[in-house]
C-alpha cells in the first residue's frame, strides 16, 4: 500500500486504546460525527463495552510505530531493556486513530471511525480508511460500507477518495448516509 505513510499500521485494539479515544471524543458535536446518533455524550467506557456485544464486530487502532530509542549514553541492545530492543518486535507505538468493521456475510462496515486530536488535519483519515480497507480485504470481504453524518465534507471527500459513493438507504436516520464501494482483491 504505497499510499500508507512508513510506520502506520492497525492492529487489534486493546484496553489502553479505549481510555485514549474517550479522551478524543471531546464534545457532543465529535461524538455525533464518531458514532452518529448511536451513542450519548458524555462518552463513557460503558458505551464503549457495549459496543462489543455487536455480531461480526471487531475493533482496530491505528499506531504510528516508531525507532527503539535507546537510553542517553546506552548503545542499542545493552540495559536493562536489552532483550526487547534486540528484537524487530520491541517498537512502541502511538495509539493515532480508531476503526471498527463489522462482518456481515460478504460486507465490512466501517464504523466510528476516529482520529486522535493532535493528529487531524495532517493527512492521516486516508490511510487509515486505506488499512482498514486492507484488513476488510484480508478477512474476505467482498464489499464496504459505512455510515456518515450528512454535512460533514472532510469525512465525505476522504471516503469518495478511496472510491466509496452515496447509495440509497431509506433505513438510516434523517441526516446519516450510507456509502458503499467494492473491494478488490489486489
Amino acid at each position: 500500500m504505497t499510499e500508507v505513510p512508513a510506520g502506520l499500521l492497525l492492529r487489534r485494539s486493546i484496553p489502553e486504546d479505549y481510555a485514549a479515544l474517550l479522551g478524543w471524543v471531546r464534545d457532543a458535536d465529535e461524538l455525533l460525527l464518531f458514532s452518529g446518533p448511536a451513542l450519548a455524550w458524555p462518552l463513557t467506557q460503558g458505551q464503549l463495552d457495549a459496543l462489543g456485544s455487536i455480531p461480526g464486530r471487531t475493533d482496530w487502532t491505528l499506531v504510528q510505530e516508531s525507532a527503539p530509542e535507546a537510553a542517553e549514553g546506552e548503545e542499542q541492545g545493552e540495559g536493562e531493556n536489552a532483550g526487547e530492543a534486540a528484537g524487530a518486535a520491541a517498537r512502541p507505538e502511538t495509539a493515532i486513530g480508531h476503526v471498527d468493521l463489522i462482518r456481515d456475510g460478504d460486507n465490512a462496515h466501517l464504523a466510528r471511525v476516529i482520529l486522535a486530536p493532535h493528529v487531524r488535519s495532517r493527512g492521516l483519515a486516508r490511510p487509515l480508511i486505506l488499512l482498514a480497507l486492507h484488513t476488510a480485504r484480508a478477512l474476505d470481504a467482498t464489499r464496504a460500507t459505512l455510515n456518515v453524518v450528512a454535512g460533514n465534507e472532510r469525512a465525505l471527500r476522504v471516503y469518495r477518495s478511496v472510491g466509496f459513493a452515496v447509495v440509497s438507504a431509506p433505513e438510516l436516520p434523517a441526516g446519516v448516509l450510507r456509502m458503499e464501494r467494492t473491494l478488490d482483491r489486489s
